[in-house]
Formats: structure tokens, sequence, C-alpha cells
């Protein structure tokens, strides 16, 4: 059988930087391995590149979302962030809240508004799928 387990891509990967591609189906193996790493890792979110996958795919506590956009933005504040692609903590710029549209588990749409936390994991995740790295948007604090 085929190992799937992918580590987490680190920063200078080029696969990082790219704008990913919009998902017609459900990307079954993307997802499978977010959640196999979310779990091992312990962290609250990750982007599909991050481990390999240049597609338009995040998972945010357990939950993923595809194709995610965010529609409107919230009063901007600044949020301290680590990224496990990039080594140190910076100071992001982030929505403190958002309004976003994604395709869920059964590819059907999905929006809803978020709050704080939650916001800036999310933006954070989006980021990703357009190549932007906390090290290229942010502080280095």
């Amino acid at each position: 059988m085929e190992n799937i387990n992918k580590m987490i891509l680190k920063y200078p990967d080029p696969i990082l930087n790219e704008d990913c591609k919009k998902c017609a189906w459900y990307p079954t193996m993307a997802i499978l391995e977010l959640h196999r790493n979310l779990i091992k890792i312990g962290t609250v979110g990750l982007a599909a590149p991050q481990v390999g996958y240049p597609l338009r795919v995040i998972l945010v506590m357990g939950v993923p979302m595809v194709n995610p956009e965010i529609l409107e933005f919230g009063k901007m504040l600044d949020s301290k962030e680590e990224c496990l692609s990039v080594d140190g903590i910076y100071s992001v710029p982030r929505a403190s809240d958002i309004r976003v549209k994604w395709l869920d588990h059964n590819m059907d749409t999905q929006e809803d508004i978020f709050f704080n936390d939650l916001a800036c994991i999310i933006q954070h995740e989006v980021d990703h799928l357009d190549g932007i790295l906390i090290n290229k948007k942010g502080k280095k604090l």
C-alpha cells in the first residue's frame, strides 16, 4: 500500500508560492492528508499546498472547505501568528470578522460569518491558496 503520509512543506518550497487550482470534484486524497496531519500535529488549520496538493482546499477545526472565497472583511487588526511552513512568529493584518463562501463535503455551497480567532485562521489558510505566506504579508516579531 502506498504511504500517503506526507510531510508539511516548508518555505521556500515552490508549491507554497503557487496560486492553487479550483476543484471541480471533491478532493478526497488531499482532505484525507489534511486530516491526518491536523490530528498528528495537533493544529487547528491546514491548507492543501502545505501537504503538496496545489488545490483550493483548507481544513479548519476539522471542517473541510473546498474553493473557499472570502466575500467580506470587517475591521482590521494585528494578529500574532505562527505557520507550520514558515519559522517564527509574525504580526499579520487580519479582519476581525469575515463572510466566507465554500463548498462542503457534498460539493454544496455554504456561506457563513466567522469572528475573531476563527476568522484569522481562515484568512491565514486562504492566503496559502494564493501563494501568500506570513513572511510576505506580516512583520516578524
